[in-house]
């Protein structure tokens, strides 16, 4: 199975219990900026403790899923992951922030056979991953200089506004005049 189509499942098991969420990380960035290689897939997920047997049932017998432990991460809002038994791939799933920022993205979803993360979200999603990880990852900071360059309609008065919120504009102000966008 290829990477989407496994992505595919899980989505779908969101989806059939109410669930929503969103692809983000490498695989969005590949959608909207330079296509990249990845090792896993990232899903952000409003997933309630309610609903992890459900859901999980409909994961199996294809994933391997650690019950106890998603419980246990849902509980302490940390991420935690799947395991596509065929292929080995990992699913990193995030359980939805509940920052002002945060809900907005959500609310913005674009779906596109899959659901995932609209690219302005997907750039300032990257901007926080590269300041989390003292601003050295290469991978990361490819992938925002990639949104920059290629993604199509871009709202870059959005991204500047919630760069701003976050923490981030700094960053996203250096990589606008990396790649020739400031005014």
């Amino acid at each position: 199975m290829q990477l989407l189509e496994i992505t595919k499942l899980v989505t779908d098991a969101f989806e059939r219990n109410g669930v929503r969420c969103c692809i983000v990380g490498s695989v969005a960035s590949s959608r909207v900026g330079m296509v990249r290689a990845t090792l896993d897939v990232d899903i952000v997920a409003a997933l309630e403790v309610r609903h992890v047997s459900a859901w999980l049932e409909g994961l199996r017998p294809a994933f391997y899923a650690d019950e106890e432990l998603i419980r246990a991460s849902l509980e302490t809002r940390q991420s935690f992951n799947l395991i596509h038994l065929d292929t080995m791939l990992k699913v990193d799933v995030f359980p939805v922030k509940n920052r002002p920022y945060d809900r907005m993205a959500f609310s913005r979803v674009v779906t596109d056979h899959l659901p995932f993360m609209a690219a302005e979200d997907v750039l300032l999603g990257k901007l926080e991953w590269y300041r989390s990880g003292d601003e050295t990852s290469e991978r990361q900071w490819g992938d925002v200089l990639g949104i920059l360059s290629t993604a199509p309609a871009f709202d870059l008065e959005y991204a500047r506004h919630w760069a701003n919120e976050i923490g981030v504009l700094d960053l996203l102000e250096r990589a606008e005049a990396q790649r020739g966008l400031t005014p």
